[in-house]
């Protein structure tokens, strides 16, 4: 019979108990935690790799090797593999994430603030235009406004 230090609770295997020996409160429906199983999430998996993909003496010969020599090696095409699966994984994740941007988007767009920050900026812009077109006339052309004129003008009009 063995026992646990810190319980007291007895160790030894029974075969006739299906969960063995676990105290009644361990949950054994919990989904277990997600490992990644690619060598860019995982770097232990990465170095795993890396230990049986090159050896010491792969990595010593890379001191001395050519250009021409290391294009056609074994690290070269392990270096290629794991840029090409980084950009696989850097794609997956811009896509993710423009898509969860859009959802943010769109759901700060259905909501009461946003339809009064929107009315609100209607609004001002439309005071701005008609104090614009009160100073400078009905005739002037809607077409060819330089706005960022107009914005000096604006803000040396506030200032004063």
């Amino acid at each position: 019979m063995s026992f646990c230090g810190s319980c007291s609770q007895d160790l030894t295997p029974n075969p006739s108990s299906p969960t063995g020996n676990l105290p009644p409160n361990v949950d054994l429906d919990l989904p277990l935690p997600r490992v990644p199983t690619n060598i860019v999430e995982n770097e232990d998996l990465a170095w795993e790799h890396f230990g049986e993909a090159v050896k010491d003496k792969d990595i010593n010969v890379c001191y001395n090797i050519s250009l021409k020599d290391f294009e056609h090696s074994g690290v070269h095409d392990l270096f290629k593999l794991l840029a090409k699966q980084k950009d696989e994984l850097l794609a997956t994740a811009n896509q993710k994430m423009k898509t969860a941007v859009a959802k943010v988007v769109h759901a700060f767009q259905l909501i009461d603030e946003y339809n009064a920050i929107l009315f609100g900026w209607f609004c001002k812009g439309f005071e701005l235009l008609r104090r614009y077109l009160i100073k400078h006339g009905p005739g002037i052309d809607l077409e060819d406004l330089d706005f960022e004129a107009i914005d000096k003008e604006i803000k040396a009009d506030e200032a004063a």
